[in-house]
């Protein structure tokens, strides 16, 4: 407030010289009367507004940073990796790199009572991009339904992990789309289901371009520490990776589309035990075949009819460490040629976080390829950082 009264005194000033001049014009005034004139009226008048301004912003500002949250993570990530090719004649592969692998930054804001927005902007791949922004609404307790409306995950699969590396479910099944999805909580929010409506990176060879994709879910958590739910998509091969994994048309260079759209189901539970063992369990499968030469490999000669599953087992050793075991596998995730999933993966995993907001991960994955075409062997280290 000082700085703002040593701005006013220009101003002042200039309002002594106008009454004075109007004064004169009228007769003489002495500077007592000025000063009264002006003091207690005027002056007071223009402080008081800019005090009554501050309040106002300060109570913006205020509102505002109740609003909206900030947050993000930042990782970096060193890895290598042995190749072991089954032809002989192939030599095995060392690769080894140190890199930043992501950087994530969140904003969430609640605009009024139930509605809120969600942006999620994220550096990946050497790449910056909006991955998540959406729109939501949240209904009151008596009527619990949830309506979000943007691009998400679409509720597809669950793909909890503890790995720093995701699991080949999530690599089949998971879908970031634009979406419109509706759901409703009931018996306490122990049973959730969800719908989404979208329009698939992959569509029927020769469809129009619509919104003609739906998923499906339902997740129940009868107790503490336990969870399990079923989902259902219309269109499998509009997940994220799949997409990438069709066959590639040799006369156009273009990803081939399917004859006909292929659904997908996926069902997981989630245990834990005295708060120390978490065993968790995933399986995602297409529900029918693709035609030869539409996945992995245009000169496929096979019908192919994905499916893969993971299981974790998670013991905690102290609050800030724990351990993790995986056993992972797929069929028909691939051509032979080691084109997208492994056929079985084994690894380890020690989590700890020895800084507040601060983790420390240290991974051992080995992977198998169908026909024994190559075995791939990866260790990974990873420090994520979260503000």
């Amino acid at each position: 407030m000082n700085m703002m009264k040593h701005v006013m005194k220009p101003a002042a000033t200039l309002s002594l010289i106008g009454l004075a001049f109007c004064f004169s014009t009228a007769g003489a005034v002495s500077a007592e009367e000025i000063l009264a004139a002006t003091t207690g009226s005027e002056v007071k008048t223009v402080e008081q507004r800019l005090s009554d301004l501050e309040k106002s912003m300060v109570g913006k500002d205020k509102a505002w940073a109740d609003r909206v949250a900030l947050s993000g993570v930042v990782e970096f990530e060193a890895g290598y990796a042995h190749v072991d090719d089954d032809d002989p004649a192939t030599a095995d592969e060392k690769t080894s790199d140190a890199d930043l692998s992501a950087v994530e930054l969140a904003v969430d804001a609640k605009i009024a009572d139930g509605i809120s927005a969600h942006a999620l902007f994220k550096y990946e791949d050497d790449d910056v991009f909006l991955d998540e922004g959406f729109i939501s609404y949240e209904g009151p307790e008596n009527f619990p339904i949830f309506v979000t409306a943007g691009r998400m995950v679409v509720p597809f699969g669950m793909f909890e992990t503890s790995f720093i590396t995701d699991p080949m479910t999530l690599e089949l099944g998971e879908t970031s789309e634009g979406a419109l999805v509706l759901g409703y909580r009931c018996l306490e929010g122990k049973v959730e289901t969800a719908v989404s409506l979208f329009n698939g990176k992959t569509d029927e060879a020769g469809d129009d371009d619509t919104l003609s994709d739906m998923t499906a879910r339902v997740t129940v958590a009868p107790m503490e520490g336990l969870s399990f739910g079923v989902s259902w998509t219309s269109n499998l091969a509009a997940a994220d990776g799949l997409a990438d994994a069709r066959g590639i048309d040799p006369v156009s260079s273009d990803l081939i589309d399917p004859a006909e759209k292929v659904s997908g189901v996926s069902a997981y539970l989630t245990a834990v035990l005295l708060e120390l063992v978490k065993i968790s369990g995933e399986y995602t499968a297409a529900l029918d075949d693709f035609n030869a030469g539409e996945l992995y490999d245009a000169a496929d000669t096979e019908k192919r009819s994905p499916k893969a599953w993971n299981i974790e087992l998670r013991c905690t050793l102290t609050d800030k460490i724990n351990a993790a075991l995986r056993y992972a596998g797929s069929d028909d995730g691939d051509a032979g040629s080691g084109e997208f999933l492994a056929e079985t993966q084994i690894g380890a995993v020690l989590n700890v976080e020895p800084f507040e907001n601060t983790s420390f991960a240290l991974e051992y994955l080995n992977s198998s390829y169908k026909g024994d075409f190559q075995t791939v062997d990866v260790v990974t280290a990873k420090v994520a950082v979260a503000f």
